[in-house]
Formats: C-alpha cells, sequence, structure tokens
C-alpha cells in the first residue's frame, strides 16, 4: 500500500491561464502513464477584463484540485489491479 502512495505522490500537475477568444481558458498539464506530457484544457467562463485574473485562477487552481483528485483516483485503481 505504502507503494502505492509513494507513486501517486511523483505526479506532477501544474496549471496555467491562456486566453483564448477573450476568455481565460486553465491549462492542466501532467504526465501519462508513458510518461508522455499531456494538456487539458478547461474554460473558466471567466472574460478577460482588469481584475478578473485573480478570480481567473483560482478556479483554475480548482479545476486542478479536481482533476488531481481524479487522476490520482484512477492510478490507484491500475496499480491495485496490477498487484491482484
Amino acid at each position: 500500500m505504502q507503494e502505492i502512495t509513494e507513486n501517486l505522490r511523483k505526479q506532477n500537475i501544474t496549471v496555467s491561464l491562456h486566453e483564448k477568444n477573450n476568455i481565460y481558458q486553465a491549462v492542466i498539464n501532467y504526465k501519462d502513464d508513458n510518461n508522455k506530457r499531456k494538456q487539458k484544457w478547461v474554460s473558466t467562463g471567466i472574460k478577460v477584463a482588469r481584475g478578473n485574473k485573480r478570480l481567473a485562477l483560482q478556479k483554475a487552481e480548482e479545476y486542478r484540485g479536481q482533476f488531481e483528485k481524479s487522476f490520482n483516483l484512477q492510478e490507484h485503481i491500475k496499480l491495485e489491479k496490477n498487484c491482484i
């Protein structure tokens, strides 16, 4: 069980903001099972305007947290199946 949690901690998931079509987009960067870099783009729904960047960053961090939980759960299930 300790090996599983150590493998989950090694995952490096980051998020950044990009402007696309005058809306802030959250870009989640992670590595898949083959250690290849992947990106997932998620719209924050917040327009690019003065004072909205901080709100968009908060929303992007929420998306990163949700993605990290689901990604770790998927990894945990895969590791348990391999142990059986």
